[in-house]
Order: C-alpha cells, then structure tokens, then sequence
C-alpha cells in the first residue's frame, strides 16, 4: 500500500491492523520540512507527520517505511526529510 497518509486517521489505522496480508506499507512524505512539505503537496504536514506515526506504533507487525521522492521543488530539504524521520525506516530517491 503507498499512501501519503493524510487521510490517514486512528479509525482508518485500526482497519488495516485487521488486514492479515499487508506486505508492506510506504508513506510519500515529499518535503523534509513543513514549508517544503506544504508548499508540494497542499496537506498539512502535523496531520501527516501525526498519522504516520501513529501507523508506526499501532501496526508494530506491518512492514513500513517513509519514501521521500526528490526532485527540484524539495532536494534542499533531504537531509531534514532523514532528520524529522530519524529512528524510522526512511529513504529517498530521484524523480
């Protein structure tokens, strides 16, 4: 599953805990900090930082890990995308 987890609610997170073959899931996370993150992806970047952590603590069974993609808008931001992220499964990638 790849989301970018901003509708990604407790009640929604729950839900998925019940789905027994979840082989992996990837949270989008384009910006490594909240200007950058916005400005990319029009969300509100607590809610989305918010959600995915709640998915971590909640599917502690699931396979996770947060995907930045970088490209022109956000690559000054990559080192912060590892900083905000650190102690997750994390990584970026060229678009």
């Amino acid at each position: 599953i790849f989301t970018n987890a901003s509708l990604l609610t407790k009640s929604t997170i729950h839900e998925l805990k019940k789905i027994k073959n979840i082989e992996q899931l990837v949270f989008s996370f384009p910006g490594g900090n909240r200007d950058v993150y916005e400005t990319v992806t029009g969300l509100n970047f607590d809610i989305s930082v918010e959600n995915i952590k709640n998915a971590f603590s909640i599917l502690e069974n699931v396979n996770m890990r947060i995907s930045m993609p970088v490209f022109e808008g956000n690559k000054d931001s990559e080192q912060e995308f590892y900083s905000l992220w650190k102690g997750y499964p994390c990584s970026t990638y060229k678009t």
